[in-house]
């Protein structure tokens, strides 16, 4: 039980000088501080060792980013040999080849209009391209852990549209995730690309 009863007490503060400190105003706090006080001071010389322990121990942690196996060197081939076969079919409008790089749910999403989703929907948009004289990928950056990559790279390409007086060149750059499938390929599961090229001017008004 407390009762109001006014007392102090002497206790080291954080740089080993002694400071007074007021008691509060209870009987069993007051009666049982100098043991509690005993009790800290002893503890002093094992706090500092005892967290640079820890955070030892939390520094030697993987992050979350470097659990996963990174990709052997085996993978990093087989992801540039699809870039090769997609370029190859492009150029040969090999649609089929070129749509079966692709997960059956796979999501293509270019620019200026909405994304193509769907292994079927693809090969339909892939095969609407005008015929290409020169398509090229580059694969700048390959990274990725356990089943999932992804790729950040460039192209080029010149198109022929119907129509047109001559080839129409353009250059950007694209970023593609894939998948390793069990049977060891890699597949793309989604595909982003952007021309480095500025946008048409708007017609003319009518």
């Amino acid at each position: 039980m407390c009762t109001s009863m006014k007392s102090s007490a002497r206790l080291l503060n954080s740089k080993g000088h002694a400071q007074m400190i007021a008691l509060p105003k209870c009987r069993t706090i007051r009666h049982n501080f100098p043991r509690m006080t005993k009790l800290v001071e002893s503890m002093r010389g094992f706090i500092v060792p005892l967290l640079a322990i820890i955070a030892g121990f939390l520094i030697s942690l993987p992050s979350e980013g470097q659990t996963g196996k990174r990709l052997s060197a085996s993978d990093l081939k087989n992801i540039d040999d699809i870039t090769q076969v997609a370029m190859n079919a492009a150029l040969a409008r090999d649609f089929a080849t070129w749509a079966s790089l692709f997960l059956e749910d796979a999501v293509i999403n270019p620019p200026n209009e909405p994304a193509i989703k769907g292994r079927a929907a693809i090969r339909a948009w892939l095969e609407k391209f005008p015929p290409m004289t020169e398509f090229k990928l580059k694969n700048e950056k390959v990274e990725g852990s356990d089943d999932l990559g992804y790729v950040l790279g460039t192209y080029s390409m010149a198109i022929t549209p119907p129509g047109a007086p001559g080839p129409v060149k353009d250059s950007g750059k694209f970023v593609t995730i894939v998948r390793r499938q069990p049977d060891g390929r890699w597949l793309c599961a989604v595909d982003m690309f952007s021309s480095d090229l500025p946008p048409p001017p708007p017609p003319p008004p009518k």
